[in-house]
């Protein structure tokens, strides 16, 4: 793929404007947006401006450090978000000149940084997700409403935080309530509530794959949709993204609702930018919702090495309202993420791996801590089985590097 032809040249002025672009976070979806905003020639300043991640060491350092986030926000073209909850707590310190240079915007930010507000808007949407009920009461009442959810669900149920929850976090799966387990679900209700969160509890679903899709919406209305993904999680943490979906055993059926669904969602919120909605497959082969993460997304970092045009660079697009780039991508491809090993807390050398169809992203991260996301490898082919071919390679060396820490026990 040439996404060389989708860059400026040195003397062609950016057609983003002219000030720098703001980025709420340091991880390394901000280390990526950044690299995305100085391909268009751009200066990229972080919020906070002490910032220590990924990302500070490739943005540029004002000159003044801003009193305010407005204050920081007024030398800004655009605002970049990497985190929703964070996000919406900032926007609101916002004047509304600088609310506007925003996405996504603060009333989305409203409704998306919510798991349990996502949850009511897909039912009032009619989009199919899995049956809930949100905790209402104190914590005294917790012992008798997860009963009720037992009864409700006797499949089981699983908990989850509606704000701070994420790879793996805020989560609790219960398959039968028994007394042992009531007594730790209580304890992350209450810790929930003390958190500024509430809790609700879903259906535990029987599915058979979950699936992604990440798009972008521009602020004059055009989409780009990215291939469906097939994704795998590791202890509630994504593993690996294979795609297109329809080439590793789900349907092009499934992959054209997906599609109808993103774009439903987008169009009923007025959402811009790059997102990303993740799905259950059910076993009867029904699509039904997960989560929407209204920013760039884990699952579309393929897109960096196997489409004509990345996620965050069409997410800066998408602010300024000028045409998208192509979503047109390899025939085959997978993404995996390097994720810290179990019993080991440290400094780390970097994972390598050579081929020439194959691309490491090492994040750069002081310290390594189980599950953590320490960076990836996107790899693509012509034909699914090359692809499986270098994944199993991958995948073994991987173990031998992971091993290798765990041996040495320092958690």
């Amino acid at each position: 793929m040439n996404r060389k032809s989708l860059e400026p040249t040195a003397t062609s002025p950016s057609p983003l404007g002219s000030l720098p672009f703001g980025i709420l976070g340091d991880g390394q979806l901000g280390l990526f947006l950044t690299q995305a905003a100085q391909h268009f020639g751009h200066k990229v300043y972080l919020w906070p401006p002490e910032s220590q991640g990924p990302a500070a060491a490739f943005a540029d350092k004002p000159d003044q450090i801003a009193a305010s986030f407005d204050r920081f926000a007024d030398g800004c073209e655009y605002l970049a978000i990497e985190n929703e909850l964070q996000a919406l707590g900032l926007s609101q310190q916002l004047s509304a000149v600088n609310q506007a240079k925003l996405r996504p915007s603060l009333d989305v930010l409203k409704v998306l940084a919510d798991k349990g507000r996502q949850k009511e808007l897909l039912v009032d949407l009619k989009i199919p997700t899995a049956r809930f009920e949100r905790y209402e009461g104190t914590a005294e009442d917790c012992e008798a409403w997860l009963l009720r959810q037992s009864q409700n669900f006797p499949r089981g149920f699983v908990l989850k935080w509606t704000r701070g929850g994420y790879d793996g976090r805020g989560v609790r799966i219960c398959r039968q309530l028994k007394p042992a387990l009531q007594s730790e679900l209580k304890h992350f209700v209450e810790a929930a509530l003390s958190q500024d969160s509430g809790v609700y509890a879903e259906e535990l679903i029987p599915y058979q794959s979950e699936m992604a899709l990440v798009a972008t919406r521009s602020l004059a209305g055009e989409f780009c949709l990215y291939p469906t993904v097939v994704t795998e999680q590791q202890q509630g943490v994504c593993h690996l993204v294979r795609g297109p979906a329809s080439a590793w055993g789900l349907t092009a059926a499934c992959e054209r609702e997906a599609a109808r669904i993103g774009t439903t969602l987008a169009l009923a919120v007025d959402l811009v930018g790059t997102f990303a909605v993740e799905f259950f497959v059910t076993r009867e082969g029904e699509l039904l919702v997960n989560e929407i993460a209204p920013r760039v997304h884990n699952s579309g970092h393929f897109s960096l090495d196997v489409s004509v045009c990345s996620q965050f660079d069409n997410h800066w697009r998408a602010l300024a309202g000028i045409k998208l780039g192509s979503s047109a991508s390899s025939p085959f491809f997978a993404m995996i993420n390097i994720l810290g090993p179990e019993d080991f807390v440290g400094a780390v050398k970097a994972f390598t791996f050579a081929s020439p169809l194959a691309r490491v992203y090492w994040y750069g991260k002081k310290e390594m801590r189980p599950g953590r996301k320490m960076g990836h490898i996107n790899l693509w082919g012509e034909r699914r089985e090359d692809v499986e071919a270098l994944l199993t390679q991958i995948q073994a060396q991987l173990n031998r590097w992971s091993d290798a820490y765990t041996a040495q026990g320092r958690i």
